[in-house]
């Protein structure tokens, strides 16, 4: 199959053939119909991503296409193992402090973030992003589940302009709509990389009582000189 690839940081990309993929247990083959190349491409393609750890690497990660396969596993009616004692309900500090080596020290637990979702504003979200599968009027669309973690590093703490990079994300159950999502963080590393600042999280969302994700989530906090 065709694809974009690099096969060293800052190499122009080529379009080439690859293997194909195989499907994971867990996850999806998607022949992709069309994608975008954003900001986090960018950065990857620079070197400054630490999840990219492999070479060639295919960038995209905004895209639509067609399910192709999909893996074995099921979503169980019983709550994936997770260490929630990690997770403790923390209040927030008002004003936000700034974000540096002190506020974002390595077991830092970040404040709570909690967010109703109604039907009307789940679907004003669907719209704004242009999703029309049906599943997500009855359970709440992965991004937004994703944004609460982006709401638990800046509700948190005071930055500039600032760049999520990555997220691996461990999804452990629908969460249904209506509902009460919670966020809660930890920070697990904080460090510096080609003259940026870098905070990487643990985050775990539940929708009531009932973790739906777990998120090893990781944000560019300070841009430094060079900006993006």
């Amino acid at each position: 199959m065709r694809a974009v690839v690099y096969d060293r940081f800052g190499a122009p990309p080529v379009v080439t053939e690859i293997e194909r993929p195989q499907c994971p247990p867990h996850g999806a083959v998607i022949k992709v119909e069309a994608t975008g190349v954003c900001r986090s491409d960018w950065h990857g393609w620079q070197g400054h991503d630490a999840d990219i750890t492999e070479l060639p690497h295919v960038p995209g990660h905004e895209l639509a296409g067609e399910v192709r396969a999909v893996g074995h596993a099921a979503l169980s009616e019983t709550v994936v193992d997770v260490d929630v004692s990690r997770y403790v309900e923390t209040p927030m500090i008002s004003p936000p402090p700034r974000a540096d080596e002190s506020s974002l020290a390595g077991g830092t637990h970040l404040g709570t973030v909690r967010e109703h979702v109604t039907p009307e504003g789940h679907a004003a979200y669907l719209h704004g992003i242009g999703e029309t599968l049906p599943v997500y009027q009855q359970f709440v669309h992965p991004g937004a589940l994703l944004r609460m973690v982006n709401a638990v590093l800046f509700r948190n703490v005071a930055m500039g302009p600032w760049i999520h990079t990555s997220s691996v994300c461990r999804y452990l159950a629908p969460a249904p709509v209506p509902t009460t999502l919670t966020a809660h963080g930890v920070v697990t590393d904080r460090y510096e990389r080609n003259g940026k600042s870098y905070v990487r999280f643990d985050a775990l969302v539940l929708a009531g009582e009932r973790p739906v994700v777990e998120v090893d989530h990781v944000a560019i906090y300070d841009l430094g000189a060079g900006g993006a």
